[in-house]
């Protein structure tokens, strides 16, 4: 959803139905608090439907053509459920079952099985005999092509006349150390098209760009992670070590982990990622801080292999994500 520009619109959803259950919770009085999962869906389900349908409206051609308008119907939602419930094997405690709301990621496939739900009862209407699982695929493949061929990608193709970036690059090994960073100046996120050692190929850098000092750079590890994966960029580099530099990033690197970020847990990658993209969105942290901390904790613990991993694997992610939503300085 990042790549076609509607991860904000289907979050925000997501934080609204979010809402929607927590205060049919706090509505309930007594021993009504505790209503089962399914019967709170079955309280929640007719508000859910109505914070949907703007949304199911505004995407529908992302679904489906054919359709002018949908309606966020009671059969559609009749399986829609905001919790995922499993049981877990315990000796002390057989049988005991697990409750827990979905995630984002599990709350777009159940926005996508309603929004299927509805079009199946209007195709049956005159194919009686088309069967869900079958329209389920159709409208999936859709999607997966909607997405694809709507996404920016990091290799520019021959019908793009982006030029070339004619800048310096300057590379850090500690973002920390910029001036830029140091002095306070507005720094933000960009792309630099450079070509690489194929010769026939534009590669799309996300990196930092200072308007105070018409200055394009980007951390060393980073540039690394995308020379790894598509050659040496051909493009006018400018090396600089922090040796000298006695800033320390305690501060700003505890603030990404106050805002809930940790390679400790066991969160997944996804999760990981997805409040990255997050914070970005919101404005709570800018590319910059949050590549400048994540590179600083891979620089200060090189003993720490599993979660420099994770770290390289985040910095990928949230640079791929500045491609696909920024333009070119």
């Amino acid at each position: 959803m990042a790549a076609i520009g509607a991860i904000d619109d289907f979050y925000d959803l997501y934080v609204q139905v979010q809402k929607i259950y927590e205060e049919h919770k706090e509505s309930c009085s007594g021993t009504m608090k505790h209503l089962w999962p399914d019967k709170l869906d079955e309280v929640c389900r007719k508000d859910v439907r109505k914070a949907c349908e703007p949304l199911m409206n505004q995407y529908l051609h992302v679904f489906a053509d054919g359709y002018d308008k949908i309606f966020a119907n009671a059969y559609g939602f009749a399986t829609f459920s905001f919790y995922n419930i499993k049981g877990i094997s315990r000796a002390d405690q057989p049988g005991k079952l697990v409750c827990r709301e979905i995630s984002f990621a599990e709350f777009l496939i159940e926005f996508q099985f309603a929004v299927s739900r509805v079009i199946h009862s209007w195709k049956t209407k005159t194919q009686p005999k088309y069967e869900f699982d079958r329209l389920y695929k159709e409208i999936n493949d859709r999607v997966l092509a909607y997405i694809s061929s709507n996404t920016i990608v990091a290799v520019l193709q021959d019908e793009d006349s982006t030029p070339v970036t004619n800048a310096i690059l300057y590379i850090y090994q500690n973002l920390t150390s910029t001036n830029c960073y140091i002095n306070k100046h507005p720094i933000s996120e960009t792309r630099f098209i450079a070509s690489n050692t194929t010769e026939t190929e534009r590669i799309a850098l996300p990196v930092h760009y200072c308007s105070k000092c018409d200055k394009h750079f980007i951390g060393e590890i980073t540039l690394k992670l995308f020379e790894k994966k598509y050659g040496t960029f051909l493009v006018e580099k400018r090396k600089l070590t922090d040796a000298d530099n006695a800033f320390s990033a305690f501060n700003e690197e505890s603030r990404l982990f106050q805002l809930g970020y940790n390679v400790s847990d066991n969160r997944t990658d996804a999760e990981r990622q997805r409040l990255l993209v997050t914070l970005l969105e919101k404005n709570m942290m800018t590319y910059f801080d949050m590549v400048r901390c994540i590179e600083n904790n891979i620089r200060l613990h090189p003993n720490r292999p599993t979660a420099i991993a994770k770290w390289k694997r985040d910095l990928k992610h949230i640079g791929d994500y500045v491609l696909t939503t920024k333009g070119q300085h």
